[in-house]
């Protein structure tokens, strides 16, 4: 049976007065790493803080087991929790080195050791040409990285990470993000990495747990996540989607103009890469087909996007692989798409929960 290492029961988080996260029910597990997924605003920090101990639940509970008597205890700010600000929150007038050596200090590890762990943790994060460096000289991407070395260092029981690739190029963040995913491997810790953008989450977490306008809308493993949202909006916090609006009979689905269309009267939503360009096959269960206006094609490498205009005015895109097969880019041409059955998401309403 797995061990429980957070539990969050009917948690409501405030702040200045307002209520950021309410009636909150996680069970994260013993070496686990969770994704939470949000927009901006939606409580993610909120509740990173609460789970560092920063902040109390003014209802319900947010428990840590604690490492000293391996029981679940109300959450307290100590040396288990390694936590990667948004921020960075650096320490200023303490070289690079010496934020990054700050927590083993702390912990009184021996100063050989200290120094092998700083230089490893600076190896694998790509700081070790600044460590001689003030915060107050650094780039933001530097500081980011800098702040992920000081955290991973310690080798703590917990890790928090609040947006910890935010001010990374692609390039870059492809290899930190690398060097987390080793560690984490490697490690008994237990993770919780927020972020806004799902192919993070993806990559690092076992599970995901979409939070909106405070509320934990779904939980599950990437992969179903992704592929079998619970609501509209869940749908949209994962991927690109569009909602379809009209009938049911697989001929009158059109995408909608407005979210105002889409809320009232979808009929289905679909992923980019589930509309598919040209004649459908025969005897195909479709959900939709029809003929749109192409009005801009976008390569993107490996993929290209086809941006389309429906009769009713709606816009949509669909997404194909460059070399998969040859498909008509004339601009202003018409051209016909259609969506199978099985490739499409029916919500029983508009923002609720999927059928």
């Amino acid at each position: 049976m797995s061990v429980i290492s957070i539990a969050c029961d009917r948690a409501r988080l405030e702040r200045g007065g307002n209520i950021v996260v309410d009636d909150l029910n996680l069970e994260i597990y013993e070496g686990e790493t969770i994704g939470i997924l949000g927009s901006s605003g939606s409580g993610k920090t909120t509740l990173l803080n609460a789970i560092s101990g920063f902040i109390r639940p003014t209802r319900g509970s947010i428990m840590r087991r604690s490492a000293r008597n391996g029981s679940l205890e109300a959450a307290e700010p100590t040396t288990e929790v390694g936590y990667v600000f948004q921020d960075f929150a650096l320490f200023p007038g303490m070289t690079v080195q010496r934020n990054i050596s700050f927590g083993l200090s702390q912990r009184r590890v021996p100063k050989q050791s200290i120094d092998d762990r700083v230089a490893k943790a600076a190896r694998k994060f790509e700081v070790s040409h600044i460590l001689d460096r003030d915060p107050s000289e650094l780039s933001g991407g530097e500081k980011q990285r800098v702040a992920i070395a000081r955290t991973f260092a310690p080798a703590p029981r917990y890790y928090l990470l609040d947006e910890p690739f935010s001010q990374l190029d692609l390039q870059l963040k492809l290899r930190i993000r690398r060097g987390i995913h080793e560690l984490l491997r490697g490690a008994h810790s237990t993770t919780v990495l927020v972020s806004h953008d799902f192919s993070d989450c993806a990559t690092l977490c076992d599970r995901i747990g979409v939070i909106d306008l405070g509320r934990l809308l779904q939980i599950g493993d990437p992969l179903s996540v992704y592929a079998h949202p619970a609501s509209l909006a869940v749908a949209r916090l994962t991927g690109s989607v569009i909602a379809f609006i009209g009938s049911n009979d697989g001929k009158g689905c059109l995408p909608s103009e407005t979210d105002t269309a889409a809320r009232n009267a979808m009929s289905f939503a679909c992923r980019p890469e589930n509309i598919r360009i040209g004649r459908a096959p025969p005897n195909s269960h479709l959900a939709s087909t029809g003929l749109a206006q192409l009005i801009d094609v976008r390569y993107l490498g490996f993929t290209i996007e086809f941006h389309l205009r429906a009769p009713n005015g709606g816009l949509f895109v669909a997404l194909a692989w460059a070399n998969s097969h040859k498909i008509p880019s004339e601009i202003g041409s018409e051209v016909a798409y259609h969506i199978m059955e099985d490739d499409v998401f029916r919500f029983s309403d508009r923002e609720g929960s999927s059928t």
